[in-house]
């Protein structure tokens, strides 16, 4: 199976999975895979906001592989920001019409929240994917820092 046939199929499961049983159980299998990714985890506890900037985007990193647009930083205050202006995921959905899972987008957040809560980070997330006359808007952006009882 290619990457574009998985994320055509990784869309359809959350589909079925919420008109059979509901969003919470698509959020719990998203819980679930995020706790499966031991990589990115080690990452955080060890490198921090910096180790999670390098899984996404350091020359073999996620985003980096996906060709993604926008990209991300982390400032002079700590604060990491991703700001994806268009999602390689959504836009191969759109080249084979098919329309994404309604809440898609989400799967991020719930995927990467806990490797950055559970080493004293917080994590918010912005998500726009709604209809556009030219297709779908496919922006998203993140934010991370240091908790403040954690610094």
């Amino acid at each position: 199976m290619t990457v574009q046939d998985f994320i055509v199929n990784y869309s359809a499961t959350f589909e079925y999975l919420h008109k059979r049983y509901g969003k919470a159980a698509v959020v719990a299998l998203w819980e679930y895979l995020g706790e499966t990714n031991t990589e990115l985890y080690n990452m955080v506890a060890e490198g921090g906001l910096e180790g999670y900037l390098r899984y996404f985007y350091g020359d073999t990193g996620t985003c980096s592989r996906e060709n993604v647009e926008g990209g991300a930083w982390i400032d002079e205050d700590g604060l990491y920001t991703e700001h994806l202006t268009g999602c390689p995921s959504v836009g191969e959905l759109e080249e084979r019409g098919k329309r994404p899972y309604r809440y898609y987008c989400e799967h991020c957040y719930w995927l990467y929240h806990k490797s950055l809560e559970n080493h004293g980070f917080t994590y918010d997330a912005d998500f726009e994917l709604q209809p556009r006359e030219t297709g779908y808007s496919k922006q998203c952006t993140f934010w991370a820092r240091a908790r403040e009882d954690a610094v």
